[in-house]
């Protein structure tokens, strides 16, 4: 968890200043002192806010289908086990978008394109074949 100080500082002088005007103060001395502890809460609670929300690190989408069926196959599940299994569901479409996404897409007709030995053009008569090649 890293707070920036120069939001923390800016965060307790404006709550400062609003508690001094609301209380109708000529100065904001004796009011820093408890502006910047609630602004230093408010900042550790946008930091724990930030941290749920974070991206948790990427992990292969075989791994992610692994867990979900580990919680899946259980006999009995609890409230936690249900969001945990809500939150791999999430990050293994993310992780199966992002590994379709990583890999090349065959071209059209990509059967065509694959190097197999075709048999040589076998014609019943080949003195049509010859007539064919006139025209």
């Amino acid at each position: 968890m890293t707070i920036d100080r120069k939001e923390l500082f800016i965060l307790a002088w404006t709550i400062a200043r609003q508690e001094q005007w609301s209380k109708r103060l000529p100065s904001v001395r004796g009011l820093f002192a408890g502006a910047l502890r609630s602004a230093w809460r408010e900042m550790k609670r946008r930091a724990a806010i930030a941290a749920q929300h974070a991206v948790p690190s990427p992990r292969a989408a075989a791994d992610l289908l692994a867990a979900i069926s580990e919680i899946e196959n259980r006999d009995r599940l609890r409230a936690a086990d249900l969001d945990r299994l809500s939150d791999l569901r999430r990050a293994y479409s993310h992780a199966a978008t992002q590994e379709a996404a990583g890999q090349p897409k065959p071209a059209a007709g990509h059967w065509l394109q694959t190097p197999t030995a075709r048999p040589a053009r076998i014609t019943a008569f080949p003195q049509h074949s010859e007539n064919r090649a006139r025209f």
